[in-house]
Parts: C-alpha cells; structure tokens; sequence
C-alpha cells in the first residue's frame, strides 16, 4: 500500500532534500521514514542513491541480470561517475554469480492465480526441449497488462510477473551461451543452472571504474 502516491508524498513531504542532510541512512532508518510518511522504502533509497557518497549491499545490487549501478546512481539531473567497487568476501562472488545467472519456474509458480493453465500448458506442451521463450514473453506481457489495469495490485500476480520476467531472460541467455544446461526434474517444472558466470561478471565489471576484492578466506 505504500507505493501508492509514492513520489507524490515523497516530493510533498520534501523527503529527499530532508534525508540528504543526514551523514548516514540505514535500513532501519528507511523503514521508519517509510512508515512515518507511508512512502516505499525501497523506491526511497532508490530515490536517494544519487546523494549518497558510499553504498554498502549485497552482492546482488552490482552483480544479478537486472543490475546497473552506474544508473540508479544517476539522478534525472546528473550522470554519476563509474563507481569504485569494493567487494569483500570475494571468494563467494563466484558462486553467487552462478546464483544469480540460475533459476526455476514450475507450474506452482502459479498455484491460484489465473494464469496457471496458461503457465501449465507452456511448460508442459513439449518433449522435444525447453519451454517457448516466446509463449513465456507472451504471458509475461498478458500479466503485465493485467496488473496495470488493476485498481489494487494482486500481490500473487506480482510476484508470478517477476518469477516469468526473470526465468524468460536466463532462458534468452542460456541461448546464446554454452554455459548453461537446463533440467526439467518433474513434469511442469525446468530449471536454468548456470555452470560458469564469468562472462556476464566480466560485464559488469566493466560498467565501474574499478574493483578491489578482497577476502580473508
């Protein structure tokens, strides 16, 4: 219910000129901002990255499919340098790379919701390979539509568009590289893994102005 008017409220409330005049920003710090003024937490640091000096997150935020760092570090008013990243406990950065390039979807993705016939057939409907990649973009838009028409935004509708959104691109990926296998365990569920994600890590390296890893280990 919070992203409802969010950057109506934000922009009412001045939020971003007030949390800019803070040296820190927590998570904690976030939530009761988002709480106290039933703005998006998350859309909020979003928000507030192009005022900040140093950023400290998971590995995902620079290394997952859908990262860009260099852009959301970027206002609507300025183009932010490449960053300098710092990676520590590098030694699991491999292993994370290959979880982020890996993932499923099955039919239970989409246990009562309209869309699991839809989603039944698609994954089922063949014995010669993997699922269509054009039938998974085709509900993946029909979903999309859906939630836009949508007064309030089903949750389970939601979560189904990102679940098909995020295997549909692996799935494109795993097309154009030797790196992946894919794996159908049971009837009306595959699974993209990810052998080697050096060349997508590489990728992303390249979009920062450097990278320091270090590790204990």
């Amino acid at each position: 219910p919070y992203a409802k008017g969010h950057y109506d409220k934000v922009r009412q409330n001045d939020l971003l000129r007030k949390l800019s005049r803070r040296s820190v920003l927590t998570t904690n710090s976030l939530k009761a901002t988002g709480k106290k003024y039933e703005v998006c937490p998350h859309a909020l640091s979003l928000q507030l990255l192009p005022r900040r000096d140093v950023l400290i997150g998971d590995y995902n935020h620079a290394f997952s499919p859908d990262a860009n760092l260099r852009a959301k570090m970027s206002g609507s008013d300025l183009v932010a340098p490449r960053p300098v990243v710092l990676i520590d406990e590098a030694h699991n950065l491999p292993d994370r790379s290959r979880d982020h390039w890996s993932g499923t979807l099955a039919v239970a993705d989409a246990a009562g919701t309209k869309w699991e016939r839809a989603l039944k057939r698609i994954l089922t409907g063949t014995s010669k390979g993997p699922p269509s990649q054009k039938k998974l973009e085709a509900l993946r838009q029909k979903i999309m539509d859906a939630i836009l028409d949508q007064k309030e935004t089903e949750p389970s509708d939601l979560k189904l568009f990102f679940t098909v959104n995020g295997f549909t691109s692996l799935l494109d990926a795993a097309k154009r590289s030797d790196h992946f296998f894919l794996r159908n365990p049971e009837a009306g569920c595959w699974e993209i893994h990810c052998l080697d994600a050096s060349e997508f890590t590489a990728q992303k390296f390249d979009e920062f102005d450097s990278v320091v890893a270090f590790s204990a280990t």
